[in-house]
This record gives C-alpha cells, structure tokens and sequence, in this order.
C-alpha cells in the first residue's frame, strides 16, 4: 500500500481498474486490488454443490407451513429456521446423491412402526401400524393427524437436467387412532409424475404432525423413510 503525497484529485477512495483508493485520517492510500481466483478443486466442487442442495431442501422445509412452525416452536423466535435447516442436511449431499438421513423435523419427535408405501401416478399412500399409547399420543387432546412426505430424486435420466429435484406432499388429514392401521393419501400431480419419470432415483422422509381441534399442532414424529 502507498500513501499520496499530494492529493491531486482531492481525498479519494473507492476501486478504479487494479488500484484501491482508502482514506486513514488525513491521509489518502492507494493499493493494488486483490484477485480472486474462483477454487477449482473437487473438494470445492464437492463442498459447492452440498450447499446449493442443503439451501433448496431448507427453503423447502421452510416453505411448508407445518414444519416451519414445527421448527419455530423448538427453537423459539430468536434463531433464524432457514440457516439451521441447512446446517443440520448440509452433510447429507454429495456429489448429487444423497448419503445420509434427511431432517424434515427436529429430534425428540414420537416414535412410529412404517408398515408399507404405495405410489402411482395419482397418489402416494403410506401405511402406519397402530400408533398406540406408548406414542405419547393424546386423543382428547390429539384429534387429527396428517403426514407430510418430501420425495429427493437424483440420478436423472437425462443427464442434462438437475441432479438432485425434491417434491414435497402434504396427506389429508385423518382422525387419531392408536388402536388402528392409518394409511395417509397424498395427491400427486400430473407435474409431480412428469418429474418423477424423468429420475431413476427416489428416495422417501416423512414425518407425521398432530393438531388439536382448532388446527393446531401438538407434536410431531421423528422423520423416518418409508419404502416401497
């Protein structure tokens, strides 16, 4: 860096072409501007494309208005819900493929048994075994239940389209049973399909949300991957 003995121009500060001008004190400095050279290594390939999908699933979970309350009432209205989201399915990309489990909800849901999934190109059904008392689960309190399922799909078959596309579906609701199979329907959509087709990866994580007669949520299972 280089100090201007006389300041010709006045006090100067700002970029033109390579040379930085900064104003300290009463002194004007010029000093050349720094290249950056954008990494090429697989690692920052690797690391770049972990974070784009982490940001397109977050702002998805965040979208969806049951789990963004889910997430508000665990970490309170201080804590940004979309920055956490990524942090907590940043490590589960790589290389457009996904290595690990999906966190459509925060830990310390109630627990369920999966029984079985079916899917056509009209709706997706997913079976539950009976839920139970030993769920936590109050039916005085607990009047509806609904599942909310977000399908990731890589490995496109046409190599030019994204590597990684997500889907999410919300079921109807169902009356609370603990004592009953209850199977959850979600629609699916004549453009849900269109992209379902076109990859030859699917991968299921669900989780199922209770509300109160007023619609509200009480709680929420664990995230847990169906199969068909």
């Amino acid at each position: 860096m280089a100090r201007l003995e006389k300041r010709y121009f006045g006090e100067l500060k700002g970029k033109f072409g390579d040379a930085v001008f900064k104003k300290l004190g009463d002194n004007n400095y010029v000093a050349r501007r720094p290249k950056y050279t954008k990494p090429d290594t697989e690692e920052f390939k690797v690391r770049t494309n972990a974070f784009k999908f982490s940001c397109k699933l977050a702002s998805l979970i965040n979208a969806n208005s049951y789990l963004k309350s889910v997430w508000r009432s665990k970490l309170g209205k201080n804590v940004q819900i979309h920055p956490r989201l990524i942090s907590v399915n940043y490590n589960a990309f790589k290389n457009g493929t996904v290595i690990g489990n999906i966190q459509l909800v925060p830990d310390g849901g109630f627990g369920i048994k999966f029984d079985s999934m079916i899917l056509d190109e009209n709706q997706l059904s997913l079976k539950i075994e009976p839920l139970t008392s030993n769920s936590s689960i109050d039916p005085l309190v607990e009047k509806n239940i609904r599942a909310v399922t977000f399908i990731i799909m890589t490995s496109p078959v046409d190599s030019s389209q994204i590597p990684v596309r997500i889907i999410q579906l919300n079921s109807a609701p169902l009356q609370v049973s603990l004592d009953e199979e209850l199977t959850f329907n979600h629609q699916v959509f004549t453009a849900d399909n269109e992209l379902l087709n076109g990859y030859q990866v699917k991968l299921f994580f669900s989780t199922l949300i209770t509300f109160d007669d007023s619609n509200r949520i009480i709680q929420y299972s664990n995230t847990f991957i169906p199969m068909l």
